[in-house]
């Protein structure tokens, strides 16, 4: 299951969840997921902002371990075990270890509040 949540700069709020009828382990899949929940929110039918954004939260609940039967797909099967591979790279190596091509041009910022941060850098 994922959750999204927006607040807005007036302290207003939303949000939504999904429950995925399969257990998944792909971050893609889960924020595509996510941002299909957050873009009606988010945004105007012009495209547009609807509002200043104060913060966008994401998460995961109904964790299950164990693995989850093979795909009968070839394709399935390649990204399952791409993703354990790259799983094991982060593992040895830190989370910095490898990034999606797709994210080389973004550029993240770093909370300047003060408050301690929930997260590693």
């Amino acid at each position: 299951c994922v959750t999204a949540y927006v607040r807005f700069g007036d302290f207003s709020g939303a949000g939504k969840q999904h429950r995925f009828q399969e257990p998944i382990n792909d971050g893609l899949r889960l924020f595509k997921a996510a941002w299909q929940l957050l873009q009606p929110s988010l945004f105007q039918s012009s495209g547009a902002l609807s509002a200043p954004v104060r913060l966008v939260g994401i998460s995961a609940s109904q964790l299950v371990t164990g693995s989850h039967s093979p795909s009968l797909f070839k394709k399935d099967r390649n990204v399952v075990s791409t993703l354990r591979a790259l799983d094991t790279l982060q593992a040895r190596y830190g989370n910095r270890a490898w990034t999606r091509a797709s994210l080389l041009t973004t550029s993240v910022l770093e909370r300047t509040s003060g408050f301690r941060y929930d997260h590693e850098l």
